[in-house]
């Protein structure tokens, strides 16, 4: 109303019959601004400016003012963690509670007409299980898991299993007599006699971490090598076998687990902005 007080075209007294939202806009402009032909060329310059600044009111009147939209961010924020933060070491198997050796059995060549023994017991003194026994047989092409081996249960569900591809390494703590073992493992979509496995010995009498890296590990189909490369999904179970030439052996082993090489230093997007 301050603006158009000394305007004789506006009539403030009725001004309040235009603030009617329903009022159509063209109809204030037609009451208002139709210009006179016998006003001086002076007043029609004063009216049309006052009709510019009153278009700017029923402007804002008729479409209040919104808040302009932030501008997206033309740069992307992005906040990175180490892997090794969001997937922590998985342990698999932990024997210095013996309640968990009943989820281990013991297999060997008997049903090939072989007379090799083994044996898995508790060491209550070392909170660990001892894998040991003697072969008395060669190892033939029937024997997927060679002539002694221990076998682990099965992973549910049944068809799924367990999935490890996630993590970089197989960290096993034992300690061994100097002979070479296997770490296998087989999976529910595998083929008859298919397993993969990866070999691993270490310094006798002596409790060791032994770190197998997954892509050491190779597939074998009735105990000859493969040309395929191992998944790491499905998993149905895991074994160790030993492999070595020596006719006794003896193998200690306190627990497994999963862990991420730590020389890999891998990241992992935690977040985002928009960009433009």
């Amino acid at each position: 109303k301050k603006n158009f007080e000394n305007l004789s075209i506006l009539n403030i007294n009725n001004f309040n019959f235009y603030q009617n939202r329903n009022f159509h806009v063209t109809k204030v402009k037609r009451a208002f601004f139709d210009i006179d032909e016998s006003q001086t060329e002076e007043e029609q310059k004063f009216d049309k400016l006052s009709e510019a600044k009153f278009k700017n009111y029923l402007k804002d009147f008729f479409f209040p003012y919104q808040k302009p939209k932030k501008k997206r961010a033309d740069y992307m924020k992005i906040n990175f963690r180490e892997r090794e933060d969001l997937v922590p070491p998985k342990l698999l198997f932990d024997f210095t509670n013996e309640i968990n050796l009943t989820s281990w059995t013991v297999i060997n060549d008997e049903l090939f007409g072989g007379n090799s023994k083994a044996e898995l017991t508790y060491n209550p003194n070392q909170q660990s299980i001892t894998f040991c026994g003697q072969i008395e047989s060669e190892v033939t092409t029937e024997l997927v898991y060679g002539s002694v081996a221990i076998l682990s249960n099965k992973f549910l569900p049944i068809g799924i299993g367990l999935s490890i591809s996630e993590y970089d390494i197989i960290e096993l703590t034992v300690k061994t007599d100097g002979n070479i073992y296997s770490f296998n493992f087989t999976q529910y979509d595998s083929g008859k006699g298919q397993i993969s496995r990866a070999f691993f010995s270490t310094q006798k009498n002596v409790w060791k971490k032994i770190k197998i890296p997954l892509k050491e590990f190779k597939v074998f189909s009735f105990n000859k090598m493969e040309s395929i490369l191992p998944h790491f999904e499905n998993i149905k179970s895991f074994s160790i076998s030993y492999v070595g030439h020596e006719k006794e052996f003896k193998l200690e082993i306190m627990e497994i687990k999963l862990i991420l090489d730590a020389k890999e230093k891998r990241f992992s997007l935690t977040g985002a902005a928009d960009i433009n």
